[in-house]
């Protein structure tokens, strides 16, 4: 009876250092943002735009004039507050898997007027260029 118990603590000892050291181990987690506080939204947004993304790729080789990059920031503007008008039925949407291929469906007509709107502001020459980065991207 004596040798059962102390084996028991023995083992209930061993299993608690164990934890311990997993635990110091373990990466801190970072602070989290307190409530209430939003981050700058579209300076994220800005930067990763600046970053590239779908329209780097699709621009990839392109030399854009001024009125053109100021065409293309006025349309991602705007394509962003649609979105942001849209969010809250999404959001709602979100269990509900039934309507995913219509939904799937528009996000892809939704891409294909953006390329369309895209493409329409490129000159000739341009177009050439940008025509081949829209298949590469969808290649991928």
């Amino acid at each position: 009876m004596k040798n059962t118990s102390f084996a028991t603590g023995l083992a209930f000892s061993l299993a608690l250092g164990a934890a311990g050291i997993a635990a110091a181990q373990a990466p801190a987690r970072p602070a989290a943002r307190p409530q209430g506080v939003q981050q700058d939204t579209s300076a994220r947004r800005e930067a990763r735009h600046e970053r590239g993304g779908r329209e780097k790729m699709l621009f990839r080789g392109i030399t854009l004039t001024s009125s053109q990059k100021a065409s293309i920031k006025a349309m991602r503007k705007e394509r962003h507050n649609h979105l942001e008008a849209t969010r809250g039925s999404a959001h709602r949407q979100r269990g509900d898997t039934t309507g995913m291929a219509a939904r799937r469906a528009e996000m892809q007509a939704n891409r294909e007027k953006q390329i369309v709107a895209l493409r329409s502001i490129l000159t000739p020459d341009q177009r050439v260029q940008f025509d081949k980065n829209v298949e590469e991207l969808k290649q991928r």
